[in-house]
């Protein structure tokens, strides 16, 4: 049956939609961490250590930023349909060529068109669920469109890691191309952009200059970037650890496999996806956006100078630690609760962007600073052909965790204003 057909109800087809849309976030969140589960495998391959990775790896970050506030205008103008089909498509041939290319420059070019392509991959779906869906269940959806994405990130840590040891990282990352090719093609052929009946309630005039005066009441609005500031500062920890280096440290603070550490650093998007849904419904049901950000923060803070500073942490103690600075960076989902909050509906998308933009900064900053911090911090140890870095480089390079942290509590306890979870109304 078409997804068009009147026999399917209007609530079920925008649950249909959203979910299907989330599926392109959940890709997004597998080629983003494929650098750290693969890290050995690229540091020889492009013959780098940890600066280079880490310069490697925020090329996507660096796309993905360069593209929220210009792909929250172009959701505004031309819808989620058109635009998730072909940037799925370009995140799934980058991912081809940033594997099958030798040059480390060329792999750096995939690694951004990887980023530029996903960074329509959260902010669609938010689009998409913003049309569909009754906006008292706004913030609850992108903490469950973050869940979907978590299970990305879990699919791309031990399973391809995995997978990785078995076939090779060409023949995998091949294979998650591929998977990418034919959601693109599935979202051309499913996605509708409007409920039906409600087109003209959200299509917007067209011309530079409508464009620039929705992006200016954006940046007009302060709250905007007090929120934008706390989402750089809870979603930094995790562009910094769980995406690149939570592997490697793990791998050296207990001498396992890569394939172990993969493991073990589920937990941290396992928080990240459960945390995300919970603090959207806490958020929702107390009828507070501030509480879940200070809750939030504080867990964070505490949970990530354990995992970095306290001796000898049992595994099963440091998985429930992983869980807990998950969940604490989950609040960023809470975020776009307060950027609907904040602004007309019209302006939801490019305001979104803006948002997004800021919270994966993070990535574009911080991973190849921590990189350079370990490089300054390194002995000089190589063994086959792989930069060695030990637990002390580790902890001295990764302090900027719970620096982000204390950051956020402070911003949400001095910057953010409570907004009670009331829309703005044009």
């Amino acid at each position: 049956m078409r997804a068009s057909s009147p026999a399917i109800s209007p609530r079920f087809l925008g649950y249909f939609i959203c979910s299907l849309a989330s599926l392109f976030y959940v890709y997004d969140f597998i080629i983003r961490i494929i650098p750290g589960t693969i890290a050995d495998t690229l540091m020889v391959h492009y013959q780098i250590g940890a600066a280079g990775l880490g310069l490697l790896s925020s090329f996507f970050f660096l796309g993905y930023m360069l593209m929220q506030v210009p792909c929250g205008l172009l959701y505004d103008r031309f819808g989620p349909r058109r635009l998730l089909s072909c940037t799925t498509f370009i995140a799934a041939v980058a991912t081809y060529f940033f594997i099958a290319t030798p040059y480390f420059w060329l792999a750096s070019v995939a690694r951004l068109g990887m980023g530029l392509g996903s960074a329509f991959a959260y902010i669609g779906a938010l689009v998409l669920a913003s049309r569909w869906l009754p906006a008292r269940h706004y913030a609850l959806v992108a903490g469950l469109i973050q869940l979907l994405g978590s299970l990305g990130a879990i699919m791309g840590e031990e399973p391809l890691a995995r997978l990785t040891a078995y076939f090779g990282a060409y023949a995998v990352i091949k294979i998650v191309a591929i998977v990418g090719i034919v959601l693109a093609l599935i979202f051309w052929l499913l996605i509708q952009d409007y409920p039906p009946g409600t087109a003209a309630q959200w299509q917007q005039p067209s011309g530079e200059s409508h464009e620039w005066r929705r992006l200016q009441h954006v940046l007009a609005n302060k709250q905007n970037w007090a929120v934008a500031f706390y989402g750089f500062t809870i979603w930094a920890p995790i562009a910094i650890f769980a995406s690149l280096w939570a592997v490697p440290f793990l791998t050296t603070l207990y001498n396992i496999s890569t394939v172990e550490a993969a493991g073990l650093a589920s937990f941290l998007w396992l928080g990240v996806g459960l945390g995300g849904p919970i603090l959207g419904w806490y958020s929702n049901h107390i009828g507070l956006r501030r509480l879940p950000l200070l809750i939030a923060a504080g867990i964070g803070l505490i949970s990530s100078l354990c995992i970095l500073y306290l001796p000898q942490i049992p595994i099963s103690f440091m998985a429930l630690l992983l869980f807990f600075y998950g969940t604490a960076s989950s609040a960023q989902a809470v975020t776009f609760g307060l950027v609907q909050d904040n602004n007309v509906a019209q302006h939801t998308g490019t305001a979104s962007g803006f948002n997004n933009m800021a919270i994966v900064l993070g990535g574009v900053l911080f991973q190849p600073l921590v990189g350079l911090f370990l490089k300054w911090h390194w002995q000089g140890k190589i063994i086959d052909a792989t930069h060695v870095y030990t637990i002390t480089d580790f902890r001295f390079a990764l302090l900027v965790i719970p620096i982000c942290f204390i950051l956020s509590l402070l911003v949400a306890n001095l910057f953010i204003n409570e907004t009670y979870c009331q829309p703005m109304r044009a």
